[in-house]
């Protein structure tokens, strides 16, 4: 049997079944360990001063255009799409006290030598803002 059809009308083909073109939604991979790792912190540190404490985290903020559509029907989610890796990025590193905050962008990777730079030139500037 032939079919005479057009490449338009296998483009439509999903329209008429219900499906639009969404782009996916892109989500990191988590890992079980560090989650229940988080979760045992947390539990241990639940009545702790935290005006007592600083709180610091680095940061790499990655960005990747995947550029997949997929096809959901209205009203459905669109799904994720997991990636392992990650191609244009930024690094950051961020203070949190009770009293204030400071935020800074860093070029490269930090090591045990270049993190303890990094803290003490960032913190060094806020001594007296922190209690």
């Amino acid at each position: 049997q032939n079919f005479n059809t057009s490449e338009r009308t296998i483009r439509r083909y999903p329209l008429s079944l219900g499906y639009r073109p969404r782009k996916s939604v892109i989500k990191v991979k988590s890992n079980k360990l560090d989650e229940q790792k988080q979760y045992q912190f947390a539990a241990m540190h639940c009545d702790a001063d935290i005006k007592k404490y600083i709180f610091e985290d680095e940061c790499y903020f990655g960005l990747r255009n995947t550029q997949q559509v997929v096809w959901c029907k209205r009203g459905e989610p669109t799904p994720k799409k997991e990636i392992s890796s990650l191609r244009a990025h930024v690094n950051l590193i961020g203070f949190i006290w009770w009293n204030g905050y400071v935020f800074r962008r860093f070029n490269g990777w930090l090591n045990s030598d270049t993190y303890c730079e990094t803290v003490n030139e960032i913190l060094s500037g806020n001594r007296n803002d922190i209690g």
